[in-house]
């Protein structure tokens, strides 16, 4: 269970992927280190492989997602944050009950997240109309 101060593995949740994702496939690599990752469940990605096409999966379109990779019970969509220098500098999630999201609802929360996180962006001086 994530709590508030805990960390958790970058390869495993919305905000960690976020952020992670921003980067070119080698740099994410280096970052991770050699495979295999951690499974937090039977749903984490704990190959370079899953996750690198988890990656380009959540650059087209646009946010990343924890599909019950973190914990078994949550669902969490996140997007990244870029200053006026283009780099990601932070990201923010939406988490929620997978018991509780429809498709429906799943596409509203990630248009906000999109949307939240341009907006925060520009606000740190990102002159982009994407993030990814």
């Amino acid at each position: 269970d994530a709590k508030v101060g805990s960390r958790r593995d970058l390869h495993s949740t919305s905000l960690g992927k976020a952020m992670l994702f921003a980067y070119p496939d080698d740099v994410i690599l280096k970052i991770l280190g050699p495979a295999p990752y951690s499974a937090n469940t039977p749903f984490t990605k704990t190959t370079s492989i899953a996750v690198l096409q988890d990656a380009h999966q959540s650059r087209e379109r646009g946010y990343a997602i924890d599909d019950r990779e973190d914990g078994p019970y949550m669902y969490c969509i996140g997007s990244v944050l870029r200053n006026h220098s283009n780099a990601p500098v932070a990201s923010i999630s939406v988490s929620s009950p997978i018991n509780t999201l429809t498709d429906d609802k799943k596409n509203f929360i990630a248009k906000k997240v999109k949307e939240a996180a341009l907006m925060i962006s520009h606000q740190l001086g990102f002159h982009g109309s994407i993030l990814y």
